[in-house]
């Protein structure tokens, strides 16, 4: 075969395959929709948000916006400001991955209305509903539909792991705060610890004269006393108790009352005073927290650094041969 026919033939195979690939191409682009062929979903501003409503088949929980950064729950409990933080960023960046297959509308639909979120979006001026169901087949997405619910999608938020449908879906506990102390270290007045059993290691700590003090005790360790006045307003419970439960008052009977953690602050209202027990088994620890006569489990990890005797405060003297 000649040179020239050689050239020829390759010049016919290339021009097959090459218009092959083209159409291929073509065929895919047809198909398939790009980013920014899809609705803009997110909640473009924030901030102006008021108030959200969560209506699952189970519960309904409201989220109200009070000031800045804080939301209450169902006009009733201080909401986590963590998990509000984390909704926010959701609803702001959230996009449409793809949309749901004809073929599956009509399955996913039935599942929404069995079970799907609700979502209320408030700003004030204007309202965004829409509807969450959680993923079954990929736990970093969502199934999304409009208010009409004619228009069904597959939606995350874009590098963060966990879906916003299964957020939605917290119940009022769930959202509600678990700070006991309200105070900060600087409206902090006094703190009080009081050991039930052993009253020799009670301590009084005193904002006077622009400082605080340990009453009763000239020298002391400041730098352990500011850490540990830090440590009040990171106190927290692990889950809230239903005081009227059998089981609950069963425990209760038998639990021991180990010590009382009182701070007052600046403002009256933000004082608190709880009574800290331990169950019979010295396995569980609870706090009865006198301004909602409410009870709830602790974490003894977390409070070990707390539950400190009044000794613990005192300023160690610098070790040495003793000068002539």
């Amino acid at each position: 075969m000649s040179y020239s026919k050689k050239i020829s033939l390759w010049a016919i195979v290339f021009l097959i395959t090459g218009v092959g690939a083209w159409l291929s191409l073509q065929q895919n682009n047809t198909n398939t929709s790009s980013a920014s062929d899809f609705p803009k979903i997110a909640i473009a501003d924030t901030a102006a948000i008021v108030a959200i409503n969560i209506a699952t088949p189970q519960q309904q929980v409201q989220l109200r916006k009070q000031v800045a950064t804080q939301w209450n729950v169902n006009d009733k409990y201080p909401a986590r400001v963590q998990l509000i933080t984390l909704m926010l960023f959701g609803l702001l960046k959230m996009e449409v991955k793809r949309p749901i297959a004809n073929e599956d509308k009509p399955m996913v639909l039935a599942q929404m209305k069995e079970t799907g979120t609700k979502i209320i979006i408030n700003t004030g001026n204007s309202k965004n509903i829409f509807y969450l169901l959680p993923n079954a087949t990929d736990p970093n997405s969502s199934i999304y539909a409009d208010e009409s619910m004619r228009n069904l999608y597959i939606v995350h938020v874009p590098g963060v792991k966990g879906d916003l449908a299964t957020l939605m879906q917290l119940g009022e506990q769930d959202w509600r705060s678990k700070d006991i102390f309200h105070s900060t270290l600087y409206s902090i007045h006094s703190v009080g610890l009081q050991y039930h059993d052993a009253p020799s290691d009670n301590f009084s700590i005193v904002f006077r004269n622009n400082t605080f003090e340990l009453e009763s005790m000239p020298s002391i360790d400041s730098i352990k006393l500011k850490k540990y006045l830090s440590l009040i307003p990171m106190l927290g419970v692990n889950q809230y108790l239903d005081s009227k439960a059998d089981s609950v008052k069963t425990m209760m009977q038998t639990a021991h009352l180990y010590a009382t953690l009182t701070v007052q602050d600046d403002i009256e209202l933000r004082s608190e005073k709880v009574d800290l027990y331990f169950t019979k088994d010295k396995k569980t620890m609870i706090a009865k927290i006198a301004s909602t006569k409410e009870l709830a489990t602790l974490s003894p990890q977390m409070w070990r650094f707390v539950l400190v005797p009044k000794k613990f405060f005192i300023k160690k003297q610098p070790q040495g041969n003793t000068p002539y």
